[in-house]
């Protein structure tokens, strides 16, 4: 790997937040250092420096329907991170081809590629027409680089209880609810994010936001081939969004915890807004401090399309 930082502990950064209160303070380091202990403990936590994460994703492309794809999440801490998705299909009605999207940063610069291979019968990538540009250009950049931080720190805070300089969190306040304890967080573009943990396991079990849904412009078309070669499903992958709905209440929910080289975490994250399913991350199989190709990380912007 190419540099490792130790991330830096949410806990050990509350007390020099003078605007929370004392009792607050030590309820929030109380329940980090409860829920980083069930998660593997600080020893084991902080000697990871890098992992893999690799499985399966299901997205509603309508109410009660979901479409799968193979993903991996590569990261190195603390701040390079990308998600690799496959796409495609293996022929019968349709010419073989296949898609990989490359979605992440390194430090402030976008990692963003589309690759294709084969012969698609449709076109898997469409820019965005607001993009006329180098101003818009450079500012959709910004945005994505945004959204992929906040898409990272939604997988680490659950997996270390702990936040990242790439996208440091702000503590507020500690609360208790029916079900359990819960810390809220601000983040740097001022989403609030609120943590909630078992009472008894005290590992993280779910983080909420309000947030707007986007609306879509332009897809990616895919098409599933069913094992007897016929088309299984047909779906599109959203590329950009155009303008947000009414805010809505975003739930990430981990569970199905499992030990593997000392760390304790998750094998499943399923992601609702507003009650609805509308995504499930299933984890297979996760390396921790494993060699990851540098070539990965590489800041870009393209696509073969």
């Amino acid at each position: 790997m190419r540099r490792h930082v130790t991330p830096l502990l949410l806990a050990a950064v509350l007390a020099a937040m003078p605007r929370a209160g004392a009792a607050q303070e030590a309820d929030a380091r109380a329940l980090l250092g409860q829920a980083r202990e069930a998660l593997g403990g600080d020893a084991a936590l902080n000697a990871v420096t890098a992992f893999v994460i690799e499985g399966s994703l299901a997205r509603a492309i309508m109410p009660g329907r979901m479409v799968s794809n193979n993903f991996s999440f590569e990261c190195a801490l603390p701040d390079t991170f990308v998600r690799i998705t496959h796409a495609g299909s293996n022929g019968g009605p349709l010419p073989p081809f296949s898609t990989t999207d490359f979605a992440g940063f390194n430090a402030n610069a976008l990692i963003r590629d589309h690759r294709v291979t084969g012969n698609p019968p449709m076109p898997t990538f469409i820019p965005d027409p607001r993009v006329k540009t180098a101003a818009d250009a450079a500012a959709a950049r910004a945005a994505l680089v945004t959204a992929y931080k906040r898409e990272f720190i939604k997988l680490v805070v659950p997996l270390f209880a702990q936040s990242l300089s790439a996208y440091p969190l702000s503590f507020e306040r500690v609360s208790l609810e029916a079900d359990g304890a819960v810390i809220t967080f601000t983040t740097p573009d001022s989403v609030r994010w609120e943590l909630s943990f078992d009472p008894k396991s005290h590992l993280p079990v779910k983080l909420s936001w309000m947030e707007s849904p986007p609306m879509v412009v332009s897809t990616s078309s895919m098409i599933t081939v069913g094992g007897n070669g016929g088309v299984a499903s047909s779906t599109s992958q959203p590329n950009m969004p155009l303008a947000p709905g009414a805010p809505a209440r975003w739930e990430l929910t981990m569970s199905d915890y499992r030990v593997a080289d000392g760390i304790n975490w998750p094998r499943r994250m399923t992601t609702t807004v507003g009650g609805a399913k509308t995504e499930e991350w299933q984890f297979s199989k996760i390396r921790i401090n494993p060699k990851i190709d540098d070539k990965d990380f590489v800041p870009r912007d393209r696509h073969d399309d």
